[in-house]
Parts: C-alpha cells; sequence; structure tokens
C-alpha cells in the first residue's frame, strides 16, 4: 500500500499485523544513544516533560505528575508517528507530522518479514520511486520512501474524508450521477499511472478515497507492476494478491495481467456502487474467485434497474471475462463513461422539456387554428383505420376476438368513469398500460396501480382488457404484501350469475383472467391451471407462470416460486404483437426468482446454526441474505429469525459472562494465593531495606499469572518494590559520589552516629569520624533517618523528571514504613 489510506473493507478479512511483525530495531525503539534521536513528549494536564527516548514506541505512559495517560511517539527521519490508522497486507499506516514542513503525513512501515525479503525490497523500492513520480489530482502522492535503522517507512499524502467502501456501507447504493463522475475521475488517474509504466493491480472500493474537497484519490500502489516489464507469474509463484470480489479472471487464472486487468477491477467497484452489491458474491472467498473465472456477470439492471442503458452497458463491457471484449484503451473507458454521464443528463433535461412542452401545447389547444388541425388529423385517422382494419385488427371481429370470447366472460366493474372510452381507445390506454408494466417490472408497485387505473379510465366498459389489468393490480397487491387487497381485486373477475370456467377454458383470452382470479383466491387449485400450460399460447402460459410465481412466493413455497419465475423469463414470447407486454415483467421475475433460490438455498444453513447454538455464524450468513432479499415476504422471515437470533445470543452472551466470571474468578483466587506467599516475606524485606529481592520475586510472579486481575495486581506490587530498590541504589550511588552531611544520625539501638556519611553499599553505610571510619548496617538505620538520606540525596537532583519518579518511590517507602 502506497497511499495516505487503509482499506477496511465489509467484504474483506485483512486483519492488522501486530507490532510484531513490523521492523522496531532496537536503536529505534531506544534512541538515547544518539543526542538527536531524543524523544521527549509533553502532558497536556499538566505540562510536565517526559523524556521517553527508551521507552518502546506506542507504549501507554503515565505521568508521574497528575498520572494522565501519555502515547510515546515513533520518530522516523524527519516523520514524527502520532497514532495508528490501519493496516493492510503489506505494513501499518499512521498518521504522523513533517518536522520540516509541520503538514500531517501518513507514513508506512513495511513489514517485517517482507523487509527481510531482499527482491521483494528491491522491487518495492523500484515501484516506489516510479509512484513517487506520479503527479495527478486523483492520485495520493507518495512524498518520502526511506530506510531509518533498518525500518523501510513511506511518507504519503493524508487522505482521511473516507473511502468509497465506507460511502457504500453507509449508502448502499449511489447515485448514478455521482459514481459517474468517480469513475471518470479513476480512470483519468489510472491512465496517468499506465502511461508511465504503472498498472495498479487492486483496484476496489477500499483504495478509492476522498479528499476533503470530495475528489477521488486512488491509494494502495503496494501491489503495482511495470507493465513493460511483466512476465507471467503461477499463482503459486506469487500467491493470488488482490481482493476476490473485484479481481480480474487472468489473475486468477496465472496469467499476464495488463491495463485491462484494472479496468475489470473498476468495472466491478462501479457495479458495487450502483447496485449495492459486488458483481459476484458467495459464502467464501474461494467461491467468488471462481465466480470471477466461470460465471458470467449478470446485468447491472438486474439489481439497479433504474439505471441508464448506457452506464449498464459501459460496465457491462468493463467486466468481459474476455478482455480481448474489454475496452482497448483508457481513452475508449473514459469516452464511454462521459457519455453515459452526458446521456443521464440529457435524459433529465429531456423529462424537464416534456413537462414545460405539454404545458405550451395545452394552451396552443384553445385556438381555433389548432382546433381544426386536430378534428381534420382525427378524420384522417378514422378513415385510415377502417381501410385498413383487416390488415391491423385481423378478419372476424380483429382485435377483440384475439383477446376475448363473449362466452361467459364476466362483466367487470372497474368504478371508474368511461366517458373518454371510443372506438379508437385502444390507441389512447396503450401507452398508460405500457408505463404500468414498467413500473411493476421496476418494482414501483404503487405507481403501477395508479397507472393501470388510469389505462382502465381510458378503455371501453366491453373491452375485455379491463379484466387484465383488475388482474395486474392484483398482482400488485401481492408483491406489495397487501394480500386484502389482492383478494379483493381478483375476488372482482370471478362472475356471480354464471358458470365458473373450467381448467381447459385457460386458452381462451376471456376466460383466463377469471381462471387465474380463481386460483389466486384459493376457489381452485393451481394444478388445474398448470396442467393446461402445454396447450395454450405462449403469452398465456407467461402471464399463468407469473401470477402462480407470485402466489408461491407469497406462501413462502419458495422452491415452486424459483422454478415458475424462472420458467416464465424463459416462455418464447408471443409472436402478436399485441401480448408482447405479457414478457416484460423479466426483470422483476429474475430479481424474485433469484431472491427465492438464495433463501431456500442458504436459509436452512441459517437454521441449523441457530440449532447448534453458532449465533453470530448464523447472524452473520442472515446478513448476506438480508442484502439479496427485497419481497417483503422473505424480509419478515429473515427479521423475524434475526430478532430471536439477537435475544438467543444475548441470552448466551449473558451465560457465558457469568461462566466466565466464575472461571476467572477461581483462577484469581489461584493467583492470589500465590501472591500472598510474596507477601509474606514483604515486612522482613521491607523492615531491613531489602527491596531488590521483593522486585525480582514479583516479577517473576507476574509472569506466572493467569488472570488479568492477577496480572495487575502483580504488576502494581512490582512496579512499587522496583521503584524502592531504584530508590536505594540511586542513594548508594549518590553518596558514593558526593559525601552525605547531614548531621547527627540515630540509630535504632538508641545509639547516635556523628560523622560525615561518605560510602554506601546494599548492606552497610560507612562513616567518617576523627578516629576513623564506622561501618553502620542499613537495618540499624530507622526508617526516618533513612528518609531522611533519601530525601537529602535527592535534593542534588537537576533532573525534573528523575526527580519526580525518586520522590514517587520516597512516598512509597514512607507509606510502607509508616514515616511521617
Amino acid at each position: 500500500m502506497m497511499a495516505g489510506g487503509v482499506s477496511n473493507s465489509h467484504h474483506e478479512n485483512q486483519l492488522s499485523k501486530p507490532l510484531s511483525h513490523y521492523a522496531f530495531p532496537a536503536n529505534i525503539r531506544s534512541m538515547a544513544e544518539n543526542p538527536r534521536r531524543q524523544v521527549k513528549i509533553t502532558c497536556p494536564a499538566c505540562s510536565q516533560h517526559l523524556d521517553v527516548t527508551e521507552l518502546p514506541p506506542f507504549e501507554i505512559v503515565a505521568c508521574p505528575s497528575c498520572g494522565e495517560k501519555l502515547l510515546v511517539p515513533l520518530q522516523l527521519g524527519n516523520y514524527r508517528l502520532l497514532t495508528t490508522i490501519g493496516g493492510g497486507g503489506m505494513g501499518m499506516v499512521y498518521k504522523a507530522v513533517d518536522l520540516s514542513l509541520g503538514r500531517q503525513v501518513a507514513v508506512k512501515l513495511l513489514r517485517k518479514d517482507l523487509a527481510e525479503d531482499k527482491h521483494f525490497v528491491e522491487s518495492f523500492t523500484r515501484e516506489a520511486r516510479a509512484v513517487a513520480a506520479l503527479n495527478h489530482p486523483n492520485i495520493a502522492m507518495l512524498y518520502f520512501f526511506g530506510v531509518e535503522n533498518g525500518q523501510h517507512y513511506l511518507a504519503m499524502e493524508l487522505v482521511q474524508s473516507g473511502s468509497l467502501d465506507d460511502m457504500i456501507m453507509k449508502r448502499k447504493r449511489i447515485p448514478e450521477a455521482e459514481v459517474l463522475n468517480i469513475a471518470i475521475q479513476v480512470a483519468s488517474g489510472l491512465q496517468h499511472a499506465y502511461q508511465r509504466g504503472l498498472i495498479h493491480r487492486d483496484i476496489k472500493p477500499g483504495n478509492i478515497l476522498f479528499n476533503d474537497g470530495g475528489n477521488p484519490k486512488i491509494i494502495d500502489f503496494g501491489l503495482a507492476e511495470f507493465h513493460t516489464d511483466q512476465v507471467t507469474k503461477k499463482p503459486q509463484q506469487e500467491g493470488i494478491w488482490g481482493t476476490p470480489y473485484y479481481i480480474a479472471p487472468e489473475k486468477v487464472a496465472g496469467e499476464k495481467e495488463d491495463f485491462r486487468s484494472d479496468i475489470y477491477s473498476l468495472g466491478g467497484t462501479l457495479f458495487h456502487a450502483l447496485a449495492g452489491r459486488a458483481p459476484f458474491e458467495a459464502n467464501t472467498a474461494t467461491d467468488v474467485v471462481l465466480k470471477h473465472m466461470t460465471t458470467p456477470a449478470l446485468s447491472l439492471k438486474t439489481f439497479a434497474p433504474d439505471i441508464t442503458d448506457n452506464t449498464a452497458r459501459v460496465v457491462g463491457r468493463m467486466l468481459a471475462k474476455n478482455r480481448a471484449n474489454r475496452h482497448s484503451s483508457y481513452d475508449t473507458v473514459i469516452h464511454d463513461l462521459q457519455l453515459a454521464k452526458q446521456n443521464l443528463q440529457t435524459k433529465g433535461v429531456h423529462r424537464v422539456s416534456t413537462d414545460v412542452k405539454a404545458k405550451v401545447e395545452q394552451n396552443m389547444v384553445k385556438t381555433t387554428l389548432l382546433i381544426g388541425a386536430v378534428v381534420v388529423g382525427i378524420a384522417v385517422c378514422v378513415y385510415f383505420l377502417w381501410a385498413q382494419r383487416k390488415q391491423i385488427f385481423g378478419s372476424s371481429g380483429g382485435y377483440q376476438e384475439m383477446i376475448a370470447s363473449t362466452t361467459n366472460a364476466p362483466a367487470i366493474t372497474t368504478n371508474v368513469p368511461s366517458s373518454t372510452a371510443t372506438q379508437t381507445g385502444v390507441l389512447v390506454w396503450k401507452p398508460l398500460w405500457d408505463n404500468a408494466v414498467s413500473s411493476l417490472n421496476q418494482g414501483a408497485y404503487p405507481a403501477a396501480i395508479a397507472q393501470y387505473q388510469d389505462a382502465m379510465k381510458k378503455m371501453d366498459p366491453t373491452d375485455p382488457m379491463l379484466a387484465w389489468g383488475q388482474a395486474q393490480i392484483g398482482l400488485c397487491h401481492l408483491l406489495s404484501f397487501k394480500t386484502n387487497d389482492a383478494v379483493q381485486a381478483y375476488g372482482g373477475l370471478i362472475p356471480t350469475d354464471a358458470p365458473l370456467p373450467s381448467p381447459d377454458a385457460a386458452g381462451r383470452p376471456g376466460q383466463l383472467p377469471v381462471l387465474i382470479a380463481l386460483v389466486m383466491t384459493d376457489r381452485a387449485p393451481a394444478k388445474g391451471l398448470l396442467d393446461q400450460l402445454d396447450g395454450v399460447p405462449g403469452w398465456a402460459q407467461a402471464l399463468i407462470r407469473f401470477h402462480l410465481g407470485i402466489r408461491c412466493l407469497s406462501r413462502e413455497e419458495f422452491t415452486a416460486a424459483h422454478k415458475l419465475l424462472t420458467d416464465y423469463t424463459t416462455t418464447s414470447p408471443s409472436d402478436d404483437p399485441r401480448w408482447e407486454w405479457t414478457m416484460k415483467c423479466e426483470n422483476r421475475a429474475n430479481i424474485l426468482s433469484l431472491e427465492c433460490e438464495t433463501f431456500s438455498r442458504d436459509f436452512p444453513s441459517v437454521l441449523e446454526l441457530q440449532k447448534q447454538g453458532n449465533y453470530e455464524s448464523a447472524l452473520a450468513k442472515l446478513e448476506s441474505i438480508r442484502t439479496s432479499v427485497t419481497y417483503p415476504t422473505l424480509v419478515t422471515r429473515v427479521e423475524g429469525v434475526e430478532a430471536a437470533l439477537k435475544q438467543e445470543l444475548a441470552a448466551a452472551t449473558a451465560e457465558k459472562l457469568r461462566a466466565d466470571e466464575a472461571r476467572l474468578g477461581a483462577i484469581f483466587q489461584a493467583d492470589k494465593q500465590f501472591l500472598e506467599k510474596i507477601d509474606t516475606t514483604v515486612p522482613a524485606h521491607v523492615a531491613n531495606y531489602v527491596f531488590a529481592p521483593l522486585a525480582n520475586a514479583y516479577k517473576a510472579a507476574l509472569e506466572k499469572m493467569h488472570s488479568e486481575k492477577g496480572k495487575e495486581e502483580a504488576a502494581q506490587k512490582l512496579a512499587r518494590y522496583q521503584g524502592l530498590a531504584g530508590l536505594k541504589a540511586f542513594t548508594v550511588a549518590e553518596i558514593n559520589r558526593k559525601p552525605y552531611k547531614g548531621g547527627v544520625i540515630s540509630t535504632r539501638t538508641g545509639g547516635e552516629v556523628k560523622g560525615t556519611l561518605y560510602k554506601a553499599d546494599d548492606d552497610k553505610l560507612y562513616f567518617k569520624i576523627a578516629y576513623g571510619d564506622i561501618p553502620q548496617l542499613w537495618r540499624n538505620i530507622p526508617p526516618v533517618e533513612v528518609a531522611k538520606i533519601f530525601r537529602g540525596c535527592i535534593a542534588n537532583v537537576a533532573d525534573a523528571e528523575k526527580k519526580a519518579k525518586l520522590e514517587t518511590a520516597l512516598a512509597a517507602f514512607k507509606e510502607e514504613l509508616k514515616v511521617k
């Protein structure tokens, strides 16, 4: 990764490596040997200065004055690392400050195992230089690449306003115009890199960040290669680097990559942004990778039917399995994206201008001249239709015989006025009907119902198409999960004063809506109607399969629904253009069929995981189903099981916590008993001012603690007696450096020592008097006198931090030995 950002995609399980994976040589971890590397920090709470040169980077330390928790920074060259941003496959990334220029940057530390690979470092260095030479507004800049005491690192542009991956997670689907703007800029950045010999090899939403101005920046050229130097590599030679949801088929196959591989990954990224899901999804990364190689990508419009055809076509071409069928250059990619953007803008303008034009024409209709022209036009049309009636409508009754048989045909009550219906009404209602079919296909069911009703208002009261309008309205209600409204709509088709048709009347158009209504309202079995499929025309087969498929879906008969809806999409279309509309719900059928397949395949495993008590895995799998279904029945089932799983998970978690608390309590009791054995030796050691053995004992105990609470207590005691041992060692060294003249010193036996304390070791103190030297054991000096000696030696210390540390130890000494 060569950029100031980190990919944390919800599709990826890339865990940040622990600090042990990164090279922190001793002369970086402890910089005291080099005065230029001395690191000091200031406590923001009390302004105390702390020298943290010898502490490891990013360790938490407490301010000796106020106890504020502080973070030890790491300095590499002119860069001081402040906080961790995240990590990827090649290294950790940190927010840092450039001490020379005073600007914030991102610094990446190369992983230790990669830094030890000579060939990798040589290649990485060469590519880093190439990336540093890139200068493009849509590529994050690389400022510096270097090595500091064996640690390879990069300093990069800091890009902090989120990624495309974050945007998709938050908004699921990104508006088409916004995605096209991003796509054009990213393609321009990739073109700039390619013109300078680089292909990216890991384009994905997580590697497209945004700056404060909202402009996209390509990051992570860590997998980049020079396209001019590439040779074919086998997967076992280099591993399948890259992200499975967007990886090009040729990369999976171990073939040579080129710029078209980046185009494929960009296409997958755009698909995800527009559809709210990746082109291929599966339970495992391996299955996803295999789909990239073997399964053609579904049309973008399958998951995003509102996307314009131009955009869907561009993305589809970018995702071609054979790279020869993809764009031949970045110029053609950018051209097609710009054309799609222009088409989208034109479509919006056209929609506005059409509304304006309609209003103008309404005003112009009022003029006498236009009225005359309209009258003449109608007369010509009527004459033409009458003269050509056989060619247009067919013989023996024409259109009405084609769509209806008057025998036993029900009288449809629409509750709508029919004053606008005329002999040419079919030409009036047809556009409204087509709009309704289109809305149904897009899943806009309330709009479809209103449009069917508007179309029916334009029909003659005797027009048999009224029955199909009523049936389609019932279907839309059922798709909206409004079962009562659906039953009412279908029920209006069933005659109450005439014999009901039998299933063998399915081939007669006027009877088919009634037969469908009988099945949809449970007044007739579905089997009888399905048995007639082979003997009816394609348009009738399509309508039967679509309506009954939705019926099965509403009843949670997902396998049957999947088959009927899939069969609907493969039904041979009618040769008669008047029944073309029956096959124009293919997109909706595909989506619902896919949802049924996904649900019936994956939902049982969720229930099995629930049965096993594996609630977290069940919820994760359920979430993948949730993102794939939209039909209310499916959503309701998912939400019901999800609520139950969460409740069971909460109960299981609470039980686990109780069990853990009991288990940890038992472990702590064992740790406590171990510490108490050492505690019994404390009084004797402390009374004789022997602190080092206690420190060693608690240090050994810390390594044997199994509970967090035990470790915490051991660490506290270790710190206390290390501090006391350090205080005594400092005092011995200070006396040997500079004699202590503290006046008369009392002893525990009631005597006094008058003289200069000029020498000391761990066991004795040596006083110089007129008649020679008098040695005294430390244990013979009372605590109050020892405290006085400690204080007198501390007074000579100039370094404020060191002095504070010693005074803290002195306070602990007084507390231990009850010195006031």
